[in-house]
């Protein structure tokens, strides 16, 4: 997905504004020019389901160790955001790579997408299947989890289609989608 689809697509009025990160402050930031045009162009919502923020750097990046005071071993790790559960949620040094730090499993990565613009097109998707369960269910339908069964099975497929390795079993978002199934 391209920084300009995103921004047409991205619904602020229903998701909010998205915070786009400085050009100047990113030019330090191992990065992939890929992952450095999208967060510049595009940037990345405030908040998003399933209950990320990217609020933290205001527009810039700095390495966990830095931020945190974790080890050395950290600072390949730029934050963007966090978990609700308060883990960081990062890009990995000289990639495009969103992984979440998870803070209570012993600092261990775990992987999230391939790319930020694979990242962002996964948020527009689960941020469409929250509209879809309102819609259909009520407003509380989401958070009480009462997800149309045909909305769950389109979320799979765009996943699966948009970036395989991000739904495989033990990532964030096959845990995500593998939760709201039990409930």
């Amino acid at each position: 997905m391209e920084p300009e689809q995103f921004n047409a697509v991205w619904n602020t009025g229903l998701d909010g504004p998205l915070l786009r990160f400085d050009a100047e402050a990113l030019e330090a930031v191992p990065l992939t020019e890929e992952a450095r045009r999208f967060l510049i162009e595009a940037g990345l919502p405030g908040d998003s389901a399933p209950y990320l923020e990217f609020r933290s750097g205001e527009g810039t990046l700095s390495d966990l160790k830095t931020a945190f005071g974790m080890p050395k071993e950290y600072s390949a790790y730029w934050l963007l955001g966090t978990t609700g559960y308060g883990d960081p949620v990062c890009l990995k040094a000289g990639s495009s790579q969103v992984v979440c730090i998870r803070m209570e499993q012993g600092g261990t990565e775990w992987f999230i997408n391939s790319s930020v613009p694979q990242f962002a097109e996964f948020l527009l998707v689960y941020a469409e299947l929250v509209q879809r369960t309102i819609r259909e269910n009520g407003p509380d339908a989401f958070l009480e989890n009462e997800i149309p069964p045909d909305t769950l099975k389109w979320v799979v497929r765009e996943f699966g289609r948009i970036d395989p390795a991000a739904f495989a079993q033990g990532t964030f978002w096959r845990q995500e989608v593998e939760e709201r199934l039990r409930r």
